[in-house]
């Protein structure tokens, strides 16, 4: 994502703050075709394929905008199977994330999974409003996690090559995902929000992190909306020629309470793990995020990788926006590090190759990535 910023509305004025991630497109994937040879598969198996279609029929698919519906791409023709690909989006954004990605891992023999986080990418209205009724808010924080198991098990059920990657809020829900004992061979997180940023607006920031705070004493506040700003709903969603980001503008406090202890939650599961039960792991940062911490995420890191060999971190240079995976996001910016990026995703994903570092590393000692 870019600096989008979101606007608190609280009785004198509109205080500007913090900034995230948006973007989205359509669902694939009939398994009642017997055409699909999909249904044949020895990784993306019969049972693996009814647990997603049970999943896809349990959503209100009538409320969901057209490119938000979960995605499932079927490894090509003609390629061996290599193991399935699943893949959490950002916050208040969608599975478009990986459109494109996904496409190019398909290619490469995996089938890529892309669902739709609980409460998200639902239509707006006439006026430009969004749904939001269903967004998770703080007391419903484990939905995220809950929603990872779920995804877990139709990823257990298949066979071949595991991996999991997630961005941003999707990154902490692909952590957990990570986590489970068993099931992944790799995973990549990318900016994944263990702790909010003070980004771009210091005090914006400031001030939304204290309704956050202030909504566990005062419930009136956690009802209090907020989000991305006018641009969003505008010049974003409009984006280049018709081509520009899906997904939802508008949240409430708690609604971002809710991610802000799934992060929390999220950070100690993966500092406190045992080495034994660590898989291979890539973190992705951005230099100067406005959206996450990237000193929390280095933190987390370092003692993850404490004594774990097989896992490396690199920062993206400033200039390199938050939401940096897919083109819809942010439609009108000179996508200049993106051919790279896939690249070396598809890389790591592909034969568990690290991001290639430069020499070059930042005031945490983290190394950059390379973005040409």
């Amino acid at each position: 994502m870019h600096r989008s910023n979101f606007f608190v509305v609280i009785g004198l004025g509109v205080v500007s703050a913090l900034s995230m991630t948006v973007g989205c497109k359509q669902f694939g994937g009939d398994f009642s075709s017997t055409e699909n040879s999909v249904n044949q598969s020895v990784v993306f198996t019969q049972a693996s394929q009814k647990l997603w279609a049970s999943y896809i029929s349990s959503l209100q698919t009538s409320r969901i905008q057209a490119d938000c519906m979960p995605r499932y791409i079927p490894a090509a023709k003609g390629v061996p199977e290599r193991g399935i690909f699943l893949a959490y989006h950002g916050y208040t954004a969608c599975p478009q994330q990986y459109f494109e990605l996904g496409e190019k891992l398909a290619a490469k023999g995996y089938h890529v999974l892309s669902p739709l986080l609980p409460g998200h990418g639902y239509k707006f209205n006439e006026k430009n409003q969004d749904d939001i009724r269903d967004l998770p808010m703080l007391r419903e924080w484990k939905e995220y996690t809950t929603f990872a198991k779920q995804m877990d098990a139709i990823v257990k059920a298949g066979g071949g090559d595991k991996v999991v990657m997630g961005l941003s809020v999707g990154g902490a829900v692909a952590a957990n995902s990570g986590a489970a004992k068993g099931i992944y061979n790799r995973q990549l997180l990318s900016v994944p929000m263990f702790e909010m940023s003070f980004g771009f607006d210091p005090v914006g920031s400031a001030v939304t992190v204290g309704l956050i705070a202030a909504s566990r004493a005062y419930p009136l506040l956690e009802k209090l909306q907020i989000g991305w700003g006018k641009n969003c709903k505008t010049t974003e969603r409009i984006g280049v020629e018709g081509f520009g980001r899906a997904g939802v503008c508008d949240f409430l406090v708690s609604n971002l309470s809710s991610v802000s202890a799934l992060g929390k939650y999220t950070a100690r599961v993966l500092e406190e793990m045992k080495d034994s039960d660590k898989i291979v792991t890539q973190f992705v940062g951005v230099e100067g995020d406005g959206a996450v911490n990237t000193t929390k995420t280095a933190q987390v890191f370092r003692k993850y990788s404490a004594g774990f060999l097989n896992s490396k971190m690199c920062n993206y240079p400033k200039g390199v926006p938050h939401s940096f995976l897919s083109r819809a996001d942010n439609p009108n910016e000179d996508k200049f590090w993106l051919e790279r990026s896939m690249a070396d995703i598809v890389n790591f994903v592909v034969d568990g190759t690290f991001f290639p570092a430069l020499a070059e590393k930042n005031a945490q000692g983290i190394s950059f990535c390379h973005t040409k």
